[in-house]
């Protein structure tokens, strides 16, 4: 295993799916593989870093390149900061106020800006007005709380991609939200019960309202994903069951709590004669949708056309044609230039 500090170059191929990246790096460190033009080759999963961010990265080098296991925003000069802040991504702040930012905060911006008066000391600064502070502690905070929350969800199983979802719906505070509510995990593709794990281990009661909420979004995502619309009460009930064992737990949830929870706007209960039912109300709403559509067709008196192409409307030099079927190289709504109309559409076949 081999640290060294280092400086963004370039990204030569990314996955948004996974965050997997391969890079180059320039650093002053000797004894690591180089390209051609210097810069070492370095793959791994890491956020979307800016050209010119400072990084201390931690990993094991592999042939030509290194295989990147930790990464983390550092700068290691003076110099190197102040390349980072008068970057592209920081409009309006140019060398000499880069060079004032220094002055005042030290060569670590990252640490400084995580600071309670981080706006109070950046806005005394000459040439630094107040948006250009409120931004720049943004985004530099952002880049931080991204690569942690990352790192945390894929340790434990989930998605570098719905963590990026999760940080773009509750920004900086993530981890924040993530440590009072662990199922909001969920939505990152972590397993259920390494959430459940992490709710006993913040000592999270077993009739919580957050538990309870999480435990039965987890059971109608199982119900749904099994090809069911719709779940009984008592089938809910074995269900929550049978995932709480999975989980190995220690507990089960009442039924009282379930139909508590399932008050939740998120729900709607149908009864029938035989049964109660429970749906998502998204589910529910497309199942309404498509029930009705049913039968408005089955009502309808008019048969639709199959093989025959429509002209629907004719201005002097276009016609927009449907065609129920792909004909040759023509989409299904497409407009179509042509003088005279009628032997053209004859000649399509």
């Amino acid at each position: 295993m081999i640290d060294f500090l280092c400086t963004y170059v370039k990204t030569f191929k990314r996955d948004e799916k996974t965050g997997y990246t391969q890079f180059a790096v320039k650093t002053d460190v000797a004894d690591l593989p180089r390209t051609d033009y210097g810069t070492v080759y370095c793959s791994g999963i890491i956020p979307p870093y800016p050209v010119n961010m400072p990084l201390l990265i931690s990993g094991e080098v592999h042939g030509k390149s290194v295989q990147v296991k930790n990464c983390v925003e550092q700068s290691g000069s003076v110099a190197a900061t102040i390349a980072f802040l008068s970057g592209s991504e920081f409009k309006g702040i140019g060398p000499a106020t880069a060079k004032a930012i220094v002055d005042a905060t030290g060569e670590n911006i990252f640490e400084f800006c995580k600071q309670e008066n981080a706006f109070d000391v950046l806005s005394q600064i000459k040439g630094m007005q107040e948006k250009e502070a409120k931004r720049l502690i943004r985004k530099v905070n952002k880049l931080s709380a991204l690569r942690t929350l990352i790192e945390y969800i894929t340790s434990i199983g989930g998605s570098y991609r719905n963590a990026v979802e999760i940080y773009k719906k509750y920004g900086e505070d993530s981890m924040n939200k993530i440590q009072n509510n662990p199922y909001l995990l969920r939505y990152a593709k972590v397993p259920y019960y390494t959430c459940e794990a992490i709710a006993k281990g913040n000592n999270m009661d077993a009739p919580d309202e957050r538990r309870i909420r999480g435990l039965l979004e987890e059971c109608i995502s199982k119900n749904e994903k099994s090809g069911n619309t719709r779940i009984t009460f008592h089938e809910l009930c074995l269900l929550a069951e049978k995932i709480e064992k999975q989980a190995n737990m220690g507990y089960t949830t009442a039924p009282l709590f379930l139909a508590a929870g399932l008050m939740d706007e998120k729900y709607v209960i149908v009864s029938e004669e035989k049964d109660v039912y429970i749906y998502s109300k998204n589910t529910y709403g497309m199942e309404k949708r498509g029930a009705e559509d049913i039968i408005r067709l089955l009502r309808a008196k008019v048969d639709l056309p199959v093989n025959k192409k429509i002209i629907c409307k004719r201005t002097d030099r276009c016609v927009f044609i449907t065609c129920r079927y792909r004909c040759k190289n023509l989409s299904r709504w497409s407009w179509y230039w042509q003088d005279n109309y009628t032997e053209w559409v004859d000649t399509i076949l």
